[in-house]
This record gives structure tokens, sequence and C-alpha cells, in this order.
């Protein structure tokens, strides 16, 4: 982890594929469904949000949407997605005024809600996981992916690359407890036309996992 500073650079494409082998070999969730994901969130790294003195210039002088929200959330401690974000931060050794995060207190490259973040890590009893850190992120998704049900066995029908359950997990993973409105899962789809333009490494990956977690199962 890059303890004490942070790299708002866009990481290098082969590091993203090896985090997200990385992050599905120790989860089996599907690379593609990562690679979908990290690409809806953040456009592959590149545009993880701003610091505090950021938004409040940007939004100095606007009333776009996305100020609507930093002016209402951001990382107030009474939002209830935003707890627990000082707590993160101090465990990484950074200061909140450097934290570049979406309007509403998301964080890093898969863009973590910090109570969703604090409660899965915690829940499993792990040290944080810094959403800053493109591999950290990357298997906090996964891991998170997994809990709501994503599952790199399921058969695919012909021409997917990710399966039914892996699209559940998505729209829970955007709307929690009521995921089945017609933004979830349009999220869902959204990151599903990402999946389907990984990279073939990601698909073969995929489906070395599929076979083996398959025959696993049979013996």
């Amino acid at each position: 982890s890059l303890a004490g500073t942070f790299s708002a650079e866009k990481p290098a494409a082969t590091d993203v594929l090896r985090a997200i082998i990385s992050a599905s070999d120790k989860t089996a969730v599907r690379s593609a469904l990562l690679y979908g994901l990290i690409g809806q969130e953040t456009g592959y790294g590149s545009y993880l949000g701003k610091t505090e003195a950021g938004w409040s210039s940007f939004c100095s002088s606007r009333n776009t949407y996305d100020c609507f929200n930093w002016r209402t959330y951001d990382c107030k401690a009474d939002y209830l997605n935003a707890r627990y974000f000082s707590e993160i931060l101090a465990e990484l050794g950074y200061e909140i005024k450097d934290a570049p995060v979406s309007s509403t207190c998301a964080m890093g490259y898969t863009q973590f809600e910090p109570n969703t973040l604090w409660q899965l890590v915690k829940g499993k009893g792990l040290d944080i996981l810094n959403p800053w850190d493109i591999n950290d992120a990357l298997l906090a998704s996964a891991y998170y992916l997994k809990d709501l049900g994503a599952d790199g066995k399921e058969i695919l029908k012909p021409g997917e690359v990710i399966g039914q359950k892996d699209k559940i997990a998505l729209q829970k993973y955007y709307c929690g407890a009521n995921y089945f409105r017609r933004e979830c899962v349009t999220y869902a789809e959204s990151v599903e036309a990402k999946a389907r333009r990984a990279p073939v490494v990601l698909l073969a990956n995929d489906l070395e996992t599929q076979l083996r977690l398959l025959e696993e199962e049979e013996n």
C-alpha cells in the first residue's frame, strides 16, 4: 500500500490486468467482471474524484448534480455511507484533506463507500484494504461481489462473459437491498458491456477458473 501519499495517476494497463487476475485468482470472481467494474467506476483508474479543496473550488460557482451531492453529503460524519471515512484514512496513515473522493465520498479505483469497505474488511477480520491502491481496490471489490453472489463457476450461455448471478451481484453492488430498480439493472448492463471488451488473457483466465471449479465440484 502507498501509506502517506496519494497518487491520482491512471495506473498502467498491465498493472490493472495483473491486479484483476490476482483478485480473481484469490476469490474465483470472474476477471471479466472486475474489468467491467473498474471500467464503469473510474474509467480504468483515470478519474478518482477530487480532494475536499478541489470539490470546494469546482463547486463554488456550479450547480451540477455532483455539486449538489457534494454540498449535501461529501464525507460528512452523519452521512451513513461515509461512516468510518476518518478511521480508514487514519489506518492508512493519510490526511483527510489529501484524499480524492467522489461527490458522495466514494473512494479509490472501484469507488467504495467508506461504510461498505469498513464493514467488509472488519467482517472478514482483515486489515483495512487501501482503495487507492489498485491491487487492494480490486481485491476488495472481488470479495464484496463474491459476498453478493458472484459465481465464477456458473455455466455461461453462448456469447456471455459474465453470468446471471454476476449480474445480480452487480445490481446489489450498486443499489444494495433495492437492487431490482431500473437504474440498478442499467448499471449491471453497462458493466457487462465493458466486460465484453475484456482482453483475451482475462477471458482465458476465467475459463480456466470455471473448469477447475466445476472439476472440484464433481470430485
